[in-house]
């Protein structure tokens, strides 16, 4: 329910689908193998991992406070489910180094 996303001190918006009480938090240079998938304002599927062969990787590079992807990957614990709104225009200057598309 998009009711029941919480924001952090940044902006952040996320939601917890699957809390893990023992998980192993990831550290700075690890990288996390997880399912991602990326939708628009509307809830339009634009990308999903599961389309990929293989595992999806993502490096966590740095310990962030500012609202972006960083931030939100040091949330997670080995065994989360979470979900994350990110301004889309950083996500892809910052994280895929591109622009993002209009």
């Amino acid at each position: 329910n998009k009711d029941d996303y919480q924001k952090t001190k940044s902006g952040l918006e996320y939601l917890y689908h699957k809390k893990s009480e023992n998980g192993k938090k990831v550290h700075v240079n690890e990288y996390l193998v997880m399912d991602v998938k990326y939708f628009d304002a509307t809830d339009s599927l634009l990308f999903t991992t599961q389309s990929l062969s293989g595992q999806f990787r993502m490096k966590y590079i740095k310990q962030s406070d500012k609202g972006d992807i960083n931030e939100a990957l040091g949330m997670m614990a080995m065994g989360d489910s979470m979900s994350f709104k990110v301004d889309a225009a950083t996500f892809y200057k910052e994280t895929l180094h591109d622009s993002c598309p209009k």
